[in-house]
């Protein structure tokens, strides 16, 4: 009867860590990371100058070896368009320039698209981006 008894808490005990562990996990997973006003001021002023950049170009349209960039002032992100393989190389070229305009492309709402010819997984291109289009 014991042994029954037993079995019974450590069963209970079990499922409450699960079930707090659970909770815990979702808690973190889905915290928002939130910006101090300075560097939220700062981010903003660096889009404008870089949406400023983009717009003295011909279409809006920003284009590099290995990639273009352009906005897309209805969806307020940015758009980066790989030319060239290999496509990790030159995603990483776009978010250096990103970066170099002032933007930390950690903080910037971005989305990539691929040129045709350009050999891309499909989980290369759905991690590649901090946006999603509606």
């Amino acid at each position: 009867m014991r042994s029954y008894k037993s079995k019974i808490v450590i069963a209970l005990i079990t499922i409450f860590l699960l079930i707090t562990i659970g909770i815990t996990w979702w808690y973190f997973a889905n915290k928002k990371q939130t910006e101090s006003p300075q560097t939220t001021q700062k981010r903003q002023q660096a889009e404008k100058v870089l949406v400023g950049v983009l717009n003295n170009e011909v279409g809006g349209y920003n284009e590099q070896d290995g990639f273009a960039i352009s906005y897309m002032e209805t969806e307020q992100i940015f758009a980066i368009t790989i030319t060239k393989d290999p496509f990790e190389k030159y995603k990483a070229n776009a978010l250096a320039w990103i970066k170099s305009k002032g933007l930390d492309p950690q903080n910037t709402h971005y989305i990539c698209f691929v040129s045709q010819g350009v050999t891309v997984s499909d989980d290369q291109i759905n991690r590649c981006g901090t946006a999603n289009i509606n």
